[in-house]
């Protein structure tokens, strides 16, 4: 609550005092939301992370139940691609093509991020 000063007091005679002392109000719980927000953030990202590492898995699963006796070839290479180009599809996306956010995105030097998507046809 606002304190009733000489200033306020004006505020009061006008009826705006309540109005000033919802707004320091909603000022103080929007802080404090943020700080929840921060945590719960944290939260959610390990959380997707872990959604990210059960769907890989799940396909890795299925890829393998359908090879049957077949081995595999160039498994890694395959695995990356196939994970790669949706990656930066996406990432394309959320920054607007914006290259120099893709490689710092992706902790990659610029040139780096070129040859991935120019490998992917995405440049």
């Amino acid at each position: 609550m606002l304190p009733i000063s000489h200033k306020n007091m004006s505020l009061v005679s006008r009826g705006l005092y309540t109005d000033a002392n919802n707004i320091s109000d909603r000022r103080v719980h929007m802080i404090s939301f943020k700080t929840i927000e921060e945590t719960q953030l944290t939260e959610e990202i390990a959380q997707k992370s872990e959604c990210l590492t059960n769907s890989i898995k799940r396909s890795l699963k299925n890829y393998f139940s359908k090879l049957g006796s077949e081995e595999p070839k160039d498994l890694y290479d395959m695995v990356l691609s196939e994970i790669e180009r949706p990656l930066l599809e996406c990432l394309i996306h959320h920054t607007k093509n914006n290259h120099v956010k893709i490689a710092k995105w992706l902790g990659l030097s610029r040139g780096t991020t070129r040859q991935k998507l120019k490998k992917y046809g995405l440049l």
